[in-house]
């Protein structure tokens, strides 16, 4: 329902020419960095969180505004800052777009068609979606198998890396449904947190002022190996 570029604005010319930036040649290139690279890359696009603006930010003129706000709130409202900034054209930009979003939403447009059902083979998938972080933290990548060898560790622990957020990793039993949580040793007690790289400078409309990241690892993309073991791409010292 986003309403993005169409496809004769591209390549971008910038501000003197199609106001598209010149970084995007093709609208492919816009809409990967808006869905896989973009926003899409952290928040579930559509969902309650983000069709709605939250009452907690505050009153403004008007949804461009309020989206302008948003964008600046929590640890990582620099991230969101920039990429938006990136998006930007004299008319607005995807900030307007995104404020357009909402309003149609508000005002009780929905999708003009609806996914499709299961068909075929696709009915014979199971997904199954659990919550096994903590509302705090985010979960950026797991590990469930040798990625050479797709038959290890079945039905056995799912290991999950938590990058900026923390450095409890959480690792979830599927067959039991239960999770535990590995505190990772640091080898530098003076490691910095991420904290200190993602300051809080506009307060969150869940979590207000309060820094919710804390990681001094940074524990990225774990991998595991064909003996089970796991190996996770984490900072372990001062750099």
């Amino acid at each position: 329902m986003t309403k993005i570029p169409d496809q004769s604005r591209f390549p971008g010319t910038g501000d003197k020419g199609n106001d598209i930036p010149e970084m995007f040649k093709t609208q492919d290139q816009w809409l990967n960095f808006i869905k896989t690279n973009g926003c899409g890359n952290c928040h579930q696009m559509g969902n309650y969180a983000t069709r709605n603006i939250p009452a907690a930010l505050g009153e403004f003129e008007s949804s461009q505004d309020a989206w302008a706000r948003r964008l600046q709130s929590g640890p990582a409202g620099h991230y969101m800052v920039r990429f938006i900034t990136q998006l930007m054209t004299p008319d607005g930009g995807h900030l307007k777009a995104l404020a357009d979003w909402t309003d149609r939403i508000k005002a009780g447009e929905l999708p003009s068609r609806s996914p499709p059902r299961p068909i075929s083979v696709e009915r014979n998938i199971v997904v199954t979606v659990r919550d096994w972080s903590d509302a705090r933290h985010y979960l950026h990548d797991l590990i469930t198998t040798d990625r050479r060898k797709l038959t290890v560790n079945p039905n056995d622990l799912i290991y999950g890396a938590a990058e900026l957020s923390t450095d409890d990793l959480p690792i979830l039993d599927p067959v039991y449904n239960t999770k535990t949580v590995m505190r990772v040793p640091i080898r530098d007690p003076d490691a910095p947190s991420s904290a200190l790289a993602n300051p809080v400078e506009v307060a969150s409309p869940y979590w207000g002022m309060e820094q919710v990241w804390d990681s001094r690892v940074n524990a990225h993309n774990p991998m595991m190996d064909q003996d089970g073991r796991v190996y996770f791409t984490a900072q372990q010292r001062s750099l």
